[in-house]
């Protein structure tokens, strides 16, 4: 079996529910912060769509200031959902589908929850979905890891959130080669 590579025509990035509340109970947030943020400058540098979900942002906060700076005005859709999917019913999945992408990049929080079941969402529904282990988290490593070994198994492609910037560009002549590489070095 062949497994997808990631396209740059055909790539996209999810941002999942990077909200106020979870930061004190996070694995590793300043970690999972700086690799989201490496991603959507990444997919901006490629004027590529990017989403953004709040879950339940009355009650879990809004997405946190240093995520909403780097996206600089600049998603394709911000959504509110209290369904842990962010692609779990047809009004969820219409942004996907308007999007003209079939591959979706998925970074954020819960991997265990929310990231989970939007991979599983739309994997069901025939999109290819990458997983850049450093850009998701759960409040348990534990948590983390088995989502992404369930995912694996499922079909997702996980890898981290610098191989992913190089799959795209493939060629250190890409026109944004220096760019994304600032971005992986900072």
């Amino acid at each position: 079996m062949n497994a997808p590579r990631l396209e740059e025509s055909a790539a996209g990035l999810l941002v999942v529910d990077v909200q106020e509340r979870f930061a004190p109970v996070i694995f590793e947030w300043a970690n999972l912060l700086a690799r989201v943020d490496r991603l959507i400058r990444f997919f901006r540098l490629l004027r590529a769509p990017i989403g953004v979900t709040e879950q339940y942002p009355k009650g879990l906060g809004a997405t946190v200031t240093e995520i909403r700076e780097a996206l600089g005005g600049d998603a394709a859709w911000t959504l509110a959902k209290t369904r842990f999917s962010s692609a779990g019913t047809p009004a969820l999945l219409q942004p996907f589908r308007d999007s003209g992408r079939r591959q979706w990049v998925l970074c954020g929080i819960e991997a265990h929850v929310c990231v989970q079941q939007t991979a599983l969402d739309l994997l069901a529904e025939g999109f290819e979905v990458f997983l850049p282990a450093d850009a998701v988290s759960s409040r348990r490593a534990a948590d983390r890891n088995a989502a992404l070994d369930r995912l694996a198994r499922a079909g997702a492609i996980v890898s981290t959130s610098e191989s992913l910037i190089f799959e795209i560009l493939r060629d250190a002549t890409h026109p944004l080669f220096k760019s994304a590489s600032a971005l992986v070095k900072s």
